[in-house]
């Protein structure tokens, strides 16, 4: 497949590394171009990197009435030696044709996407922010756009990739410990349904508990179960715990807890360090007691994600119907501020990402310079 480039004009290109002289705003900055492919009921055709911009879709296509959307996320370092390396993006890739395969869309060979949005990223190498705990958030997506009003699966697809210099989703770093809400009036996810996948309808969902947690002075929401014992995941990051014996905890996958490559990650970033780790059944009852004074079993808490990274917990705000049923409406963890685990994952992941300490699992792929305008991936 030819990959064709319409690029913008070299005068209106970056020409140095962009260097901003305050902290981004987490994604709302846009670099100059985009990937696109499509899909026309057999095979993915017409590869192009082209001007970021609007796109033209019929407003009978799939994705704006029923939902078919899938997307990916990850980000690109600029690493000391002024090279630009992004990490674990061929586990998105894959994670991706999971989600495509549960809401019957065609699957995207992890090597076509890995190797576009790598050209991509080479294209716009000179927007990737030299600026400590900044990056290029990468976010790629397949939507429905076929014009039919037939509540079925689609016959076309487009594939969308852009990039966004960003800072941090959660200003502060590990000086300001998230806030987290818990609450039986919303549920994520429920078994069978779409809760394991990256769709965009399982985010639109968290928009009002969001906006529940924020009145009351947290930043998001620690989901449960539809039985409300279970610990599930935070609207846009998955969780974790340590426990009193340094036992780094993430929840058990399941069809309602999406696969994070972050909790993974930290898991053998745990290995590495000889932190004992393990994933779990995460029980409300089991938080709450383990938080409990005078001597509680779970030391730290905190959140994982690609935009997130590694975060701290500082405490959680139980709903009224909660704080009934316990007996507390509050709760914090430890003495509120950063644990010396969470500091010591977080630290290696942020070396690691950022080029500062070796990769030895080769995590991170190195974007070359000057990629050709050919895509040799057979599809």
């Amino acid at each position: 497949m030819k990959l064709i480039k319409r690029l913008i004009p070299v005068s209106e290109r970056r020409t140095e590394q962009y260097r901003p002289t305050e902290d981004l705003p987490f994604g709302k900055e846009r670099s100059p171009h985009m990937a696109l492919m499509d899909f026309d009921g057999e095979s993915w055709v017409n590869a192009r990197i082209v001007p970021y911009g609007n796109l033209s879709i019929a407003p009978g296509a799939g994705t704006f009435d029923y939902g078919h959307g899938i997307f990916e996320s990850q980000r690109a370092f600029l690493h000391p030696d002024g090279e630009v390396h992004i990490f674990r993006y061929g586990d998105n890739a894959q994670r991706m044709n999971f989600s495509a395969d549960r809401l019957c869309m065609p699957e995207l060979p992890a090597e076509l996407h890995e190797e576009l949005v790598n050209m991509l990223v080479d294209v716009d190498r000179l927007s990737v922010p030299d600026r400590p705990d900044h990056s290029l958030y990468i976010r790629s997506k397949m939507i429905g756009t076929e014009d039919s009003l037939g509540v079925r699966e689609g016959n076309t697809y487009l594939f969308c990739a852009y990039t966004s210099p960003s800072g941090p989703i959660y200003p502060g770093g590990l000086s300001t410990p998230v806030k987290l809400l818990l609450t039986s009036k919303y549920h994520r996810a429920g078994p069978g349904g779409t809760g394991a996948i990256k769709a965009g309808g399982n985010y639109a969902g968290s928009f009002k508990p969001r906006q529940l947690a924020r009145s009351i002075g947290a930043d998001d929401v620690l989901y449960l179960d539809v039985t409300d014992r279970f610990l599930q995941e935070v609207g846009a990051t998955n969780y974790f715990q340590v426990l009193d014996d340094g036992t780094f905890v993430i929840p058990k996958f399941s069809d309602t807890i999406l696969r994070s490559i972050t909790a993974l990650t930290a898991l053998e970033i745990c290995r590495d360090l000889d932190i004992p780790f393990r994933q779990d059944i995460l029980t409300l009852d089991g938080l709450v007691e383990g938080l409990s004074p005078p001597s509680p079993t779970i030391l730290e808490n905190g959140v994982l994600g690609t935009a997130a990274g590694i975060k701290n917990v500082g405490s959680f705000v139980l709903s009224p119907e909660l704080a009934s049923r316990y007996g507390v409406s509050d709760l914090i963890v430890g003495d509120g501020n950063l644990g010396e685990i969470t500091r010591r994952v977080h630290e290696r992941y942020t070396k690691v990402t950022r080029g500062l300490l070796e990769d030895t699992h080769r995590w991170l792929k190195k974007v070359e310079r000057n990629q050709g305008s050919r895509l040799e991936i057979a599809v």
